[in-house]
């Protein structure tokens, strides 16, 4: 169970991620059919927030979790936390080639595309269920941290739903922008009234890393090549100083 700190803060957080899945696309950056620049800053924070801060974290915990009882494959795969990464990629990465060949042959095929709603509410909706549920279940006590956390999430939730909106506007607009934020506060709740074993957290974030990944990237590297390499690489390296300076404040407090 979280203290009322971590509570509270995460809380905020999931406010936070909820309020971007239901209103960014009126948000005026994204009225426009045009690129934004704010997709290079969600895809470069994004990406410094994995390898500068959740992927060093991941390798410590393994560490420390080493030689807790588990079973032989959970005990293989706790000491191998970036394989469990790499899945989240690749499951990721799956969902988003499949949501966008499922997209582009609705309108072509309408009856081969009839899962494609469910494909999309059961894919996100599982990852934003998880999202949620680290939230809760990660405690941070310091107020900077849950800034951070609040600021890296937008973004990374602002450029997930950008791509799912943007293969069919009527159906977020009318369904899965009132699903997401539910999953999510749902995968907060559950986080917030139960404790899974630190190993099951562990695997978590290693899977969510992975899926970070895949969306950063997708939005860096569009096929139109319509993104902007400066802003990317100022949000790279803003993000990872901010990172840095949080870690070291929090090491000498």
């Amino acid at each position: 169970m979280p203290t009322e700190i971590a509570l509270y803060g995460s809380l905020a957080v999931i406010v936070l991620l909820m309020l971007t899945q239901a209103t960014f696309y009126r948000w005026p950056p994204f009225r426009s059919k045009g690129p934004s620049r704010w997709l290079d800053v969600s895809a470069g924070t994004a990406l410094a927030y994995v390898f500068a801060h959740l992927l060093p974290k991941l390798a410590s915990s393994q560490e420390k979790f080493t030689g807790v009882p588990v079973s032989e494959a959970a005990g293989y795969l706790r000491n191998h936390m970036y394989l469990v990464a790499l899945a989240g990629l690749v499951c990721v990465y799956w969902l988003e080639r499949t949501t966008e060949r499922v997209a582009a042959t609705e309108n072509i095929k309408p009856g081969l595309a009839s899962w494609a709603p469910w494909l999309l509410i059961g894919g996100y909706g599982l990852y934003f269920l998880q999202l949620g549920y680290l939230l809760a279940d990660m405690p941070r006590p310091e107020p900077l941290s849950y800034l951070l956390i609040g600021l890296v999430l937008g973004l990374h939730v602002m450029g997930i739903v950008h791509g799912l909106r943007s293969m069919n506007p009527l159906r977020y607009q009318q369904v899965l922008r009132w699903i997401y934020p539910a999953t999510t506060l749902t995968g907060w709740l559950i986080g917030a009234l139960t404790t899974l074993p630190a190993t099951v957290v562990l695997f978590f974030s290693a899977f969510i890393a992975g899926g970070i990944i895949v969306i950063a990237i997708r939005e860096e590297l569009p096929a139109d090549h319509s993104s902007n390499f400066a802003t990317f690489f100022a949000s790279v390296v803003l993000m990872s100083m901010a990172i840095l300076l949080a870690q070291e404040i929090q090491i000498r407090a």
